[in-house]
Formats: C-alpha cells, sequence, structure tokens
C-alpha cells in the first residue's frame, strides 16, 4: 500500500509542473516555433571519493542531469552506480527539486520515482535531498547536499538487503556535486 503513495505524488508533481511552465515559449527561438529547450546542466559527486577512504570494500559514484522547468523547480534525473568486487548495482530515477527561496541557492528534492537494479533483481527505492548551490562563473557550480534514503520507511527490505551487499549504500549520506550549465 505505501508503494501505490507514489503515484499520487508523482501526479501532484506533474500538476506543478505543468503550473510553473514545464517549456518555456518564448518569440526569439531561432527557427520561430515559439519554443526553445530549457536549460540544461550536469553534474558529479566529487565526495564519491570518501567510501575510499572510508574503506567500506564498497564504492558509490553519483551524477544527475538537471533540467530548469521554471525559476524555482528542476527536474534531475540522478544515476547512481554502486559496486563492490564481484557485484554491482544501478539506480535511476526522476527528481524535482525546488528552490523555495529567491536567489539564495537553497534546494529541496523528491524523488518522483526511483529504480535500482542488481543482477537480474530491481529494488523500489526513495530520497530525499536538500542542498545548496553556489554558482560562478555564469555556467559553473558546486552543491553540497545531503540525501536521506527511504525517509518514511516504505522500502525498508530493499535497503536492508543492499546495504547487506554494499555497506557504503547508507540511508544518510553527504554528497559534494560539481557542475556545469551545458545549454
Amino acid at each position: 500500500m505505501k508503494k501505490l503513495l507514489t503515484l499520487p505524488v508523482l501526479f501532484a508533481a506533474c500538476t506543478l509542473m505543468l503550473r510553473a511552465g514545464l517549456f518555456n515559449r518564448s518569440a526569439d527561438s531561432s527557427d520561430g516555433s515559439g519554443f526553445r529547450l530549457p536549460p540544461i546542466s550536469i553534474s558529479a559527486d566529487a565526495a564519491s571519493a570518501q567510501d575510499y577512504f572510508l574503506k567500506t570494500g564498497s564504492y558509490q559514484i553519483n551524477a544527475d542531469i538537471r533540467m530548469d522547468i521554471s525559476q524555482i523547480f528542476q527536474l534531475r534525473l540522478p544515476v547512481n552506480v554502486t559496486f563492490k568486487k564481484g557485484t554491482w548495482m544501478a539506480d535511476c530515477g526522476l527528481m524535482i527539486t525546488g528552490y523555495p527561496v529567491d536567489n539564495c541557492g537553497f534546494n529541496l528534492g523528491v524523488n518522483l520515482i526511483q529504480a535500482g537494479y542488481r543482477q537480474g533483481k530491481y529494488y523500489a527505492l526513495n530520497e530525499i535531498v536538500s542542498g545548496w548551490t553556489f554558482r560562478f562563473k555564469d555556467r559553473c557550480f558546486v552543491e553540497p547536499q545531503i540525501a536521506v534514503r527511504d525517509p518514511s520507511g516504505a522500502f525498508k527490505d530493499e535497503y536492508a538487503e543492499i546495504l547487506g551487499i554494499f555497506p557504503c549504500y547508507k540511508n544518510f549520506r553527504v554528497r559534494l556535486l560539481c557542475g556545469i550549465k551545458l545549454l
């Protein structure tokens, strides 16, 4: 039952995105259609090195693709790869992130949907994040971020199994995302 709660959250988020203006319309688009692609950015987690220094025996690499859908909302596609000798797991999701305070960089994000795959087995996952985006040189950014996995406790069995295999896949993770705006 708890897993079905994702559908109303997904519907509400999609409604908010459409009301915020998912795609910007502009009369000055290059092809004259009045449509232009929203700004897109990519980032990678520089704090992934912590797994090496903590000597957990497993390692996690995190990256994401971001699309600004309005002044205060971003859609993110986070991708994680976790591995240790002899086994690996990949997970991907769709996250909506909001910047509730104008021009300060503070943000909150929630996964609308997230799934993991490990050698023939699928996992239902979720997480929330909070961070602070520092922009510089007009296109570059650094974002310290805290991620809390399974904040509602709806996927305890999945996370317990993953943590048993990959000790670095903890419910609380600090990230340092470094990125660049592409468009």
